[in-house]
């Protein structure tokens, strides 16, 4: 399902999938997203009117579509809390913040040095 969808990493404009990213962080997002939802100072809610109430639906009816209205996807840096955060860019080639949860940025720039030491795409 977001197996052709990538993130660049903003600094470097290195890139990894995002499929990756959904193993290790995929149940968390969905835990936010339930959270955010219930959250009247947020406007899922509004447009995002039909709660997903499994992962799975989740996935496939609010996180694939949310993501295809972009044309491409990218973390920046928080060096204040080093943090990864969430930015993308529309097809009006205007970057946005989008509604995800903050990432540990170390992480995957080890996953980025690990895959170019071992030469792995």
């Amino acid at each position: 399902m977001f197996e052709d969808m990538y993130v660049v990493f903003y600094s470097e404009g290195e890139r990894i999938e995002l499929s990756f990213i959904l193993e290790v962080e995929g149940k968390r997002f969905y835990e936010f997203y339930k959270k955010q939802y219930k959250n009247p100072n947020s406007d899922l809610s509004y447009y995002f009117p039909e709660y997903q109430e499994t992962y799975e639906d989740y996935l496939k009816n609010f996180l694939l579509p949310y993501l295809q209205g972009y044309k491409e996807l990218y973390i920046g840096y928080d060096s204040w809390k080093e943090e990864g955060i969430w930015n993308a860019k529309n097809h009006d080639n205007q970057l946005r913040g989008i509604l995800l949860p903050r990432l540990n940025y170390g992480f995957y720039k080890g996953v980025l040095a690990y895959r170019k030491w071992q030469n792995i795409r």
